[in-house]
């Protein structure tokens, strides 16, 4: 029974990791007009009954806090269920409950699957599927699905090369970190790889993703300095052999380092010839937040309980056909549709967040058996952040099951071994 049920966790964990991976087409999915996602989160009693066999009672405090968000949201905004249930712009509450599961489906007799030597097998595998399906996007195309009659991409270009970078770096970080000597044909095989696909990318998340790792990782550990001359080496090769090969890249500026320079300047607003849709953008969205916020702080109800749900944050639209229905930027539409309260709950979640990132430092530290996992939660959990300030990350339910998921799996395990160890 307990083998039975070891491996339905590891089977909901890698169909969870997919979606991390070609994520896109599913929230398009649904049954008799209903998405996926909820006929999935209607399965949650169940794990309360699993919870209550195996005589666990504690309901731990961030999933309280979940419960009691998802409550507010019903209490608040029950006027209009309907609007309620806006699968668009609800995604994000119902996605948080992915936490319960990935906390209550483990258990310490499934902990092995997650061990470092298992999880790198794993990942390596991950890694061949996506560099696989790389090369047919890359000789084939973008392939088209039908799913409920309609005609869609398979692949979104910064979920899927996004999440390729995450999986190729936690490969190059195994071989830095877990290995007593450097292979440095490794290291620049995997850096040629990561810079490869940051380049055609294109994305300016990325690159402050990568620097603030690094950033991260050299104040862990000095070692990570010794790995800079063949970051440099690799960054220019890859750049010069872009430059020659025919390759489609996201935003189709010439690969050179001038054009990445100046791009990513266009981050912090600084204009640069070539790049004034990239600017633009940025500018959208701070008309975007200014406009609701202030709507927002000039109506007590908005100000503290939302504006609620079933309608588009913004005026603009997708190629003239669909409404932007998010400002792109996830901490500040919880504020804008769920008000103070809404934003004191998120807010919550993210500092037992950053605390089990520190208690995960901490065990990497202490060569934990689980360290590469943690190594995993921590990438994943610094990619959403970033992602989230610009974008309508967890209002996306490919980033944001995945997300909260693996933060579930990951407290866990960080409590099991604290218990353990205290």
């Amino acid at each position: 029974m307990i083998k039975q049920f070891n491996n339905f966790f590891i089977t909901c964990f890698y169909i969870i990791l997919f979606l991390f991976i070609v994520g896109y087409p599913t929230q398009f999915i649904s049954i008799f007009n209903i998405p996926i996602i909820f006929l999935l989160i209607s399965l949650i009693p169940l794990l309360f009954f699993i919870k209550f066999i195996r005589n666990d009672y504690k309901l731990e405090i961030i999933s309280i806090i979940i419960l009691i968000n998802i409550l507010f949201v019903f209490l608040f905004h029950l006027n209009d269920f309907n609007k309620v249930i806006s699968f668009r712009d609800s995604s994000h509450y119902l996605s948080m409950l992915f936490y319960i599961v990935g906390y209550y489906l483990l258990n310490k007799d499934g902990l092995s699957c997650l061990e470092n030597t298992k999880f790198n097998y794993a990942v390596s595998c991950i890694v061949g599927l996506q560099l696989f399906l790389f090369f047919i996007y890359l000789f084939y195309g973008n392939p088209e699905i039908t799913l409920n009659s309609k005609k869609i991409k398979l692949f979104f270009i910064t979920t899927f090369f996004g999440s390729l970078v995450l999986f190729l770096h936690l490969k190059l970080f195994k071989q830095i970190f877990f290995k007593e000597e450097f292979s440095y044909f490794k290291i620049i095989v995997l850096y040629f790889m990561i810079f490869i696909f940051v380049f055609i990318m294109q994305s300016r998340t990325e690159y402050i993703y990568i620097i603030l790792i690094y950033a991260l990782l050299v104040a862990y550990d000095k070692k990570i300095l010794l790995i800079i001359p063949p970051l440099i080496i690799t960054m220019i090769i890859s750049l010069f052999m872009l430059s020659i090969l025919d390759v489609n890249s996201r935003l189709n500026f010439e690969f050179n380092i001038s054009n990445y320079y100046n791009h990513f300047l266009t981050t912090f607003g600084m204009y640069s010839y070539g790049f004034e849709g990239q600017l633009a953008g940025i500018s959208q969205r701070f008309n975007w937040w200014s406009d609701n916020f202030d709507q927002s702080i000039n109506n007590l109800e908005y100000l503290f309980i939302g504006r609620g749900f079933g309608f588009p944050l913004t005026e603009d639209f997708v190629r003239g056909e669909n409404a932007i229905r998010e400002v792109h930027n996830s901490f500040l539409s919880v504020f804008f549709r769920m008000g103070i309260f809404g934003i004191i709950f998120l807010i919550s979640i993210w500092i037992f967040l950053f605390v089990n990132c520190i208690k995960a430092f901490i065990l990497i530290w202490k060569k934990s058996l689980y360290s590469f996992f943690y190594f995993f939660f921590i990438l994943v959990s610094i990619n959403i952040l970033l992602n989230s300030i610009a974008q309508d990350t967890f209002e996306k339910i490919y980033y944001a099951i995945p997300f909260y998921f693996i933060f579930g799996v990951a407290k866990r395990i960080i409590d099991y071994e604290y218990s353990n160890n205290s």
